[in-house]
């Protein structure tokens, strides 16, 4: 039976904890009446702005099936800048005709010098020597 007691006496301490807390609302509430202040106004707290969600399409392909319809943000240039363009890549390749089509319009780094040289980097040199695009150091 001492449990029963102490959890009515938790609940008693409960329900006078809020009446006080009630009371003191009360008197704070009449005496901003008494001052003329009629509600008191509490400014919004600034949120940040919500990170987009970025398509996963427009980020891997730079093109998106869905177009101006998404739902999701395909503004992502702050995002690709700092990685290179695979089609400018592809047009370092000899093989590869192709290059990039978007020009100055590609979300991507056309600066390929940025990047380091895989082959140099792996062994050392680099077959195209100085006409490689992407650096040597």
């Amino acid at each position: 039976s001492t449990k029963a007691g102490e959890k009515k006496s938790r609940t008693l301490s409960k329900e006078r904890k809020a009446k006080k807390k009630m009371n003191a609302r009360k008197k704070r509430a009449q005496t901003r009446r008494e001052e003329g202040v009629n509600k008191l106004r509490i400014e919004p707290p600034i949120s940040k702005p919500k990170a987009p969600n970025y398509c996963k399409f427009y980020l891997k392909n730079g093109i998106c099936q869905e177009g101006d319809s998404c739902k999701f943000s395909h503004d992502i240039t702050p995002l690709t800048k700092s990685q290179p363009c695979k089609f400018k890549v592809l047009q370092e390749c000899k093989k590869s005709a192709q290059g990039c089509m978007k020009g100055d319009k590609c979300p991507f780094d056309h600066d390929l010098s940025k990047y380091p040289c895989n082959n140099y980097a792996s062994n050392g040199f680099c077959s195209r020597g100085d006409s490689c695009l992407f650096s040597h150091k």
